[in-house]
């Protein structure tokens, strides 16, 4: 027993305890950079969970465009910034809720410019009606829908880079 804590001390002091001043200050400058998020932080909404993935993948981009030193890192930082965009465009409401509304006149309830949007996206387009036959005679409810599908689409997409590269960015 006491030879097991000595060897652990020794272990410490060889391997750590030389490199502590480096540890500490990378650990206190962490709190720093991370205060604003962990304080915004809340339990009850994906928001705050993309917000913490956003910004641990903007440091990591970050830190791979400057330090990248293996094959593949400008690839990997390419994917990290696709991510950080594509959360971007998820939660800010922006991009998917409100586009359809550029092409729907409120004041009027005319819908007509709505086909616009929807040849835009055909094919959220067609996957909107095919899904949803009920409203596919209502534009605006199917316009709506096509926004959550292009949202759910985004997500999709973003998880899918995620998982399938996030063990690889490391350096």
């Amino acid at each position: 027993m006491k030879d097991k804590l000595v060897w652990k001390i020794e272990r410490w002091v060889r391997y750590e305890f030389l490199y502590f001043h480096k540890t500490l200050y990378n650990g206190i400058k962490n709190l720093i950079i991370w205060f604003p998020i962990i304080f915004k932080d809340r339990n009850w909404d994906h928001f705050y969970m993309y917000k913490l993935i956003q910004f641990k993948l903007k440091m990591m981009s970050k830190y791979n465009s400057k330090y990248g030193n293996h094959v593949g890192d400008e690839r990997n930082v390419e994917r990290m910034n696709t991510c950080i965009k594509l959360i971007d465009k998820i939660i800010n409401d922006t991009p998917y809720h409100s586009e359809y509304q550029e092409y729907y006149d409120y004041d009027t309830k005319n819908p007509e410019r709505l086909s616009e949007y929807f040849k835009k996206y055909p094919n959220d387009y067609k996957r909107c009606t095919k899904r949803y036959k009920e409203y596919k005679n209502n534009d605006f409810m199917t316009a709506i829908i096509m926004a959550a599908i292009r949202e759910e689409k985004a997500n999709k997409i973003l998880f899918t880079i995620l998982e399938r590269n996030l063990q690889g960015w490391w350096n």
